[in-house]
């Protein structure tokens, strides 16, 4: 009875210590986009994409993950959404001082932001952390700070990626859960799925269907929505990969407005020539552990097959 009870304390010490390795340790996804949309210039072009990194709170971690980026060498760096996170923010903001503050746990991602700026363009869009936190979305502390870096904002946006005088577009919708607070959707649907598809009916209207374009969103699990409208990639979040994973099973157990058996947690879906990708991110908010869910960055390499058999 004495020998159980020590092998099961021994594998619980065993699993907890594999738990810790496992949060700490930042793995790699790569993925090659193939188009004939993607022009010359941007053959081989790189995308890092950061999503829900959750606030800085580990200079270690901060610090591993930033040299991990700089070894991809990426020409522009994408963050979708939850870059920080709203309870430590505000607890980390009040504990300071009332007033226009970002915080320590906000300095803290403002200085990891200042060195991200330096390795690529940095270009983002509002999670629903972001969302929750901000009263004003496009005028705040948060917000100023990082565009004093150079972060470029998408939110609700159509901009151009130009590079050898040829271009592709990148589009960005923030989180639509309170989409109210933005004055310009003040009033607009009832739902997020509502919020979702006027906004990407906003960000559209205008673009050159003709470019490849690049769609930054939060949620994963409007990808029928996104996939009615002109866009060929699209990057995601929020999942958190299902925070719990079962091995050699896709999907995670649980993402939050998905639920329990979500459909949209991890990896690249198609629908036609439209693509998503769903990075299961960094960092973690209320559930404090992944478990069998390392976090992850996205690297994201464009091509176009017809171009490259045309120099071969």
């Amino acid at each position: 009875m004495i020998k159980s009870k020590y092998i099961i304390l021994l594998i619980i010490a065993v699993l907890i210590i594999f738990n810790v390795y496992q949060n700490r340790n930042i793995t790699i996804k790569e993925y090659l986009i193939d188009s004939d949309k993607i022009p010359e210039a941007f053959e081989s072009y790189k995308i890092v994409q950061v999503s829900d990194l959750h606030s800085v709170t580990d200079d270690g971690f901060a610090n591993n993950l930033l040299q991990v980026i700089r070894d991809q060498e990426p020409d522009i760096i994408a963050i979708t959404g939850d870059l920080v996170d709203s309870t430590i923010y505000n607890q980390e903001a009040i504990s300071i001082q009332e007033g226009n503050t970002i915080g320590i746990a906000g300095q803290a991602t403002v200085d990891f932001v200042a060195k991200l700026v330096n390795i690529a363009p940095v270009y983002f869009v509002y999670g629903n952390h972001e969302m929750i936190l901000l009263d004003d979305p496009d005028n705040n502390s948060f917000k100023v700070a990082l565009e004093d870096l150079g972060v470029i904002f998408v939110n609700n946006k159509a901009l151009l990626l130009e590079k050898d005088s040829e271009y592709v577009n990148i589009i960005g919708i923030q989180d639509p859960a309170t989409l109210y607070k933005d004055p310009k959707f003040a009033n607009s649907g009832e739902t997020s799925k509502d919020r979702t598809e006027i906004m990407m009916s906003a960000v559209t209207k205008n673009i050159d269907v003709n470019l490849f374009t690049i769609l930054l969103a939060h949620r994963p699990e409007f990808f029928q929505i996104y996939s009615q409208y002109p866009i060929d990639l699209a990057l995601t979040g929020h999942a958190h990969g299902g925070q719990i994973r079962v091995p050699f099973i896709r999907e995670g157990i649980y993402a939050p407005n998905q639920g329990f058996w979500p459909g949209y947690t991890n990896g690249l879906y198609n629908e036609g020539p439209f693509a998503m990708i769903v990075g299961r991110g960094l960092g973690n908010s209320i559930f404090p552990f992944r478990v069998f869910n390392s976090p992850q960055l996205v690297v994201v390499t464009l091509t176009n097959s017809v171009n490259s058999d045309t120099l071969q």
